[in-house]
């Protein structure tokens, strides 16, 4: 796998434990297992697929910190409007912690209330400078009453857990967690699935 490759592993989690607050809080992780540089920079994407203009996500993003796994904080600094530099003293595991507010529903935004989550991971998930073809896991804690529906594939034996190759991958592949409804069909032997969230007038 891409992860044994460049002996980095890099996983995701994410949280909505307020979902009124509209604050989804992500733990992005990572464990190296070759050599460990100096310094790790981290990004947000200023790009969602298929919306080819420059975006702000970044603009979203609050509480930011940075620690080691037992969680004694590392001095960090903003380099760039969408970059994060972690000095991360030698340490082979890692974490970035940080509130992203997510109130706006469209093709290219992510919006969290008492409802529902929709996500597109760009909007959420920074990724490791230079590791765009690691693969990645995405953990999400929703709501228990809640589904989690995605076309990323599960990780087999893990609740509400996902796998994407690389980052393309993952950014291509948005969340939705709530009461969905669920319609399931084949066209030529393919399966399909369809996931609404809410009323509406369509005929399943």
């Amino acid at each position: 796998s891409p992860a044994r490759q460049t002996g980095v592993e890099i996983s995701y989690t994410i949280g909505m434990p307020r979902p009124h607050t509209h604050l989804f809080e992500i733990d992005f992780a990572v464990k190296r297992a070759g050599a460990v540089p100096p310094f790790e920079v981290i990004m947000m994407p200023v790009w969602t697929p298929g919306s080819y203009l420059i975006r702000e996500f970044e603009r979203n993003v609050q509480d930011f910190e940075a620690t080691d796994a037992a969680g004694q904080p590392f001095k960090w600094e903003k380099v760039t409007k969408n970059a994060w530099r972690i000095h991360t003293n030698g340490a082979r595991e890692w974490h970035a912690k940080y509130r992203v507010y997510a109130n706006e529903l469209s093709v290219r935004t992510s919006e969290l209330n008492s409802n529902h989550a929709f996500w597109n991971n760009a909007n959420l998930l920074m990724y490791l400078d230079g590791f765009a073809n690691n693969a990645a896991t995405v953990r999400v804690i929703a709501p228990d009453v809640w589904k989690v529906a995605t076309g990323l594939p599960a990780v087999p034996g893990q609740r509400n857990t996902f796998r994407a190759e690389n980052l393309d991958v993952l950014y291509d592949s948005p969340f939705e967690a709530s009461n969905f409804k669920t319609i399931v069909f084949n066209v030529k032997g393919v399966p399909h699935r369809i996931v609404i969230d809410g009323e509406g007038n369509y005929d399943p």
